[in-house]
């Protein structure tokens, strides 16, 4: 994994750890490709709603049904 050192960025190291799924191969060997789905992708998008635009728990969903 690309995204695992001290100096690495740790937004994506966080988005890889809780929120993206690993791809895997056709004997199901992980593939170090990683993924986020669309519900995955809408709880990232509610968590850096709330943590970094400072959306209140009121805002963050009417704020994703309107633009994700």
């Amino acid at each position: 994994m690309r995204f695992n050192g001290d100096d690495d960025d740790n937004f994506m190291r966080s988005v890889i750890a809780n929120y993206a799924a690993e791809s895997r191969d056709d004997d199901g060997v992980p593939t170090a490709q990683f993924f986020l789905d669309a519900p995955a992708a809408r709880r990232l998008g509610a968590e850096v709603l709330a943590t970094h635009m400072g959306l209140a728990d009121g805002e963050v969903k009417p704020y994703l049904d309107t633009y994700f």
